[in-house]
């Protein structure tokens, strides 16, 4: 249709205008790097001797439209993944290890109501985070733990 120069010019200009140019060039430079990521994890374990079939199946994996979509065992064959069933005690090792996970870091970022509240700080491969007092309080109730006042008041930090 724009090609054709079937839409007005006034209109072909405002919706140029409102589009967040700079901010696509972010996300198509995030794309990449998680592509590259990706790749590198792939080549360094999976595909240690197919260094083409690790960047093909990166590829695949970062184009999946929504990020909380379920990738299925069908899904990971078929995108060239090697994968098999978990079993077992495999299974109900995997089940906990997600259960851990949604019950203390999804649990967590729910709790904080807004981000620019949490300083995150790398050092040593330790991720440091620092949180009001409030939203740990709030975390220890909701867990049914005590509530334990944090030397010097104010602040907690927790590693």
């Amino acid at each position: 249709m724009l090609s054709n120069r079937e839409l007005p010019k006034n209109l072909v200009a405002e919706i140029l205008n409102r589009l967040p140019i700079i901010e696509l060039g972010d996300f198509k430079r995030a794309v990449e790097h998680n592509i590259e990521l990706c790749t590198k994890l792939l080549r360094n374990r999976m595909f240690k001797s197919e260094p083409e079939r690790a960047e093909r199946v990166a590829r695949a994996l970062v184009g999946f439209k929504q990020h909380s979509a379920a990738i299925t065992l069908g899904d990971a064959e078929e995108i060239g993944l090697i994968v098999s069933e978990a079993r077992g005690e495999l299974s109900d090792i995997l089940w906990s290890l997600y259960n851990t996970f949604m019950g203390n870091v999804v649990e967590v970022e729910e709790l904080i109501p807004d981000p620019e509240n949490v300083e995150f700080r790398l050092g040593k491969g330790v991720v440091i985070a620092t949180v009001s007092g409030t939203i740990l309080h709030d975390l220890v109730l909701r867990k049914g733990g005590e509530e334990k006042q944090v030397a010097g008041g104010g602040d907690a930090q927790s590693v």
